[in-house]
């Protein structure tokens, strides 16, 4: 899967503005992060933060391009082992004028997306979203058309949940499974395509899913 989310999906975006001599300066935003990448190994994550942390430690090994920091609100200030930064989620506005990075990536909400874009305009911002468009915070997140079109792309975990947001063309929706064998990712879907295989699933959030079993 590393392999994948590294080739294929947002990463592409990222590479292709790492030719310069000046280090990418990329920013994790996780309005709910409470969690550092080395919790990978001693607690159990959500398949959304896994994948998330898991983004940000890769592109910590490439140090001489990127420049990694995760946006937290628990208020710690450090540097781990892996060279990333932690810093509070206080004055965002200020921290993200000063050090105007190359890409922003939010997790599930897309509040203040529209704020982002109006003070940075050059910087790409992604949406990596793994909830449902019927959980409340999301459907007020996703409500404003002006947060919509702030956003350059999209990441949902399925083509179901990415049919679930109409509001969103097509060509901004990227589809990145969690914890999928990189073989079964393209990178590339039809949605319009239809299942040829009846698939069960478990979800065990009631607004998740369960009333489709």
């Amino acid at each position: 899967m590393l392999e994948w989310l590294l080739r294929d999906g947002i990463c592409n975006s990222i590479y292709s503005t790492a030719n310069s001599h000046n280090k990418q300066e990329i920013v994790f935003i996780d309005y709910n992060s409470q969690y550092t990448v080395d919790d990978l190994e001693y607690k159990p994550m959500g398949g959304t933060e896994t994948a998330f942390l898991f983004m940000m430690k890769e592109l910590a090994k490439k140090s001489e391009k990127y420049s990694i920091t995760l946006l937290t609100t628990d208020g710690r200030e450090m540097i781990d082992s892996h060279g990333i930064k932690y810093r509070s989620m206080e004055n965002l506005l200020e921290y993200l004028t000063k050090t105007n990075p190359s890409h922003i990536i939010t997790q599930a909400s897309i509040m203040n997306s529209r704020i982002f874009k109006n003070i940075l305009p050059n910087t790409k911002i992604y949406a990596w979203n793994q909830h449902d468009h019927n959980v409340e915070f999301i459907r007020q997140s996703y409500a404003n058309a002006d947060d919509i079109n702030s956003i350059d792309k999209f990441i949902f975990v399925s083509r179901w949940q990415a049919k679930r947001f109409p509001m969103i063309p097509n060509e901004k929706k990227i589809v990145m499974q969690n914890a999928i064998s990189s073989l079964l990712m393209t990178g590339k879907y039809d949605y319009n395509m239809t299942m040829k295989k009846k698939i069960i699933v478990y979800l065990h959030a009631p607004y998740r899913g369960l009333t489709l079993i």
